[in-house]
């Protein structure tokens, strides 16, 4: 696989220290650079003072979700950098809906990393 996603800086919003560390693995294995953020109102505070090239943000989540902490970050924040959601559990919230609130993608979570590569290439080079 090429390294065309090399040096990108990538957000996590992710809660699940095992998620969280699978997620960073792969991400350092194409050469991105991780930070993470356990729970929405972490990431809005890291937002607030760090650009990123694309945001990796998980549904469910403590103090504050991904849902809510995306409206925020579009209607708020006013930033346009590409956001995929995972989760978990496709059926209770659906693509369509977190495409309705500002999510650029959507994956479900056990993911491919392949999936996830061609997601976040196709986003990266769209906003580019």
């Amino acid at each position: 696989m090429e390294n065309s996603l090399a040096d990108l800086k990538v957000l996590l919003v992710e809660d699940q220290p095992i998620n969280q560390f699978l997620a960073v693995s792969i991400l350092h294995s194409w050469k991105i650079m991780v930070e993470v953020a356990a729970n929405g109102q972490l990431a809005i505070e890291k937002l607030n003072s760090v650009n990123y090239d694309l945001i990796l943000m998980d549904i469910q989540m403590p103090v504050l979700d991904g849902l809510s902490a995306t409206k925020i970050i579009r209607q708020e924040l006013k930033l346009s950098t590409p956001i995929i959601a995972l989760t978990a559990d496709s059926s209770k919230i659906g693509e369509e809906y977190c495409q309705s609130i500002g999510m650029n993608g959507y994956l479900t979570k056990p993911f491919q990393p392949d999936i996830l590569y061609e997601k976040m290439y196709s986003l990266i080079y769209q906003y580019s």
